[in-house]
């Protein structure tokens, strides 16, 4: 048990996002660390439906489109943000009340410049779940010249009084939350073999020229090996790990190829 709570404290420490489910006392009737950009009665959500995890969650009110925003400074990380290889990686929770048309929750990911200037952005959803609480996950690579990371909760209303598009358990850090799942969007992606003793090889198809990295972290998250390279002509690449220097176990991996994005699970045995 105290290790679990070790690894809880470890991954909550490393989450760049303050108050990420909504658990701090409100001020003044808002949400701390978080700035309502549209709509004002964005506030805490204790049941109906009950949260992913904690005692509440974020709950937009009864504005037909309500947006809450979160910046965070990301200058610590100048140096690998303008060589290109930094990456960032982002798991939320997202629920909507159960109704017809249901309710939907998005989430915008807008990487700012110093001048505060867009260089990239990111769209998830919209989703409209509203049975169980849907865990998303992706990683991001961060443009030369970021120095922000602009958050932005999006719900809009399509049905009754309230705007029912829920948010919960929202982390942004350096490493991937262990026990994610397996997302391919690269096409003709592969890796083997696996299992594998020591050596494993990934395949994948680049749609147009672009950068690409490859980040495996251990069962605790930690990244035991970073691979990025400049630029490459779209078609077929393979991409070389030699693990014989780790330990055996579950690894997992990411690869961020220009808008393209696979993860999984490798194991490493002998």
């Amino acid at each position: 048990m105290a290790f679990v709570i070790s690894l809880c404290n470890y991954l909550q420490a490393l989450n760049l996002i303050l108050n990420p489910g909504c658990e701090d006392t409100l001020i003044d009737g808002n949400i701390p660390y978080w700035q309502e950009i549209s709509g004002t009665n964005w506030t805490q959500r204790t049941a109906s439906p009950e949260p992913h995890a904690g005692s509440s969650y974020f709950f937009p009110g009864v504005a037909a489109t309500a947006e809450l925003g979160q910046l965070i400074n990301v200058s610590n990380d100048l140096v690998e943000i303008d060589q290109g290889i930094k990456m960032y990686y982002f798991t939320g929770h997202v629920r909507a009340y159960s109704q017809t048309p249901s309710d939907e929750s998005n989430i915008f990911i807008y990487f700012r410049n110093e001048g505060d200037s867009i260089l990239n952005s990111v769209t998830l959803g919209p989703y409209t779940q509203t049975q169980t609480w849907l865990r998303i996950d992706t990683a991001l690579s961060a443009p030369p010249g970021a120095r922000n990371i602009d958050i932005r909760l999006h719900s809009v209303r399509h049905n009754g009084s309230n705007n029912d598009g829920y948010y919960d358990e929202l982390y942004l850090g350096n490493y991937p939350l262990v026990g994610l799942q397996e997302i391919v969007m690269v096409a003709e992606f592969l890796v083997y073999p696996n299992p594998s003793p020591g050596q494993f090889i990934f395949k994948f198809t680049l749609q147009q020229q672009s950068r690409f990295t490859i980040v495996v972290f251990n069962s605790l998250g930690k990244a035991v090996e970073t691979i990025a390279d400049c630029a490459h002509a779209k078609g077929i690449h393979e991409v070389i790990w030699n693990a014989c220097d780790q330990p055996d176990g579950i690894y997992f991996y990411r690869l961020q190829a220009g808008t393209q994005t696979a993860s999984g699970k490798i194991i490493l045995t002998r």
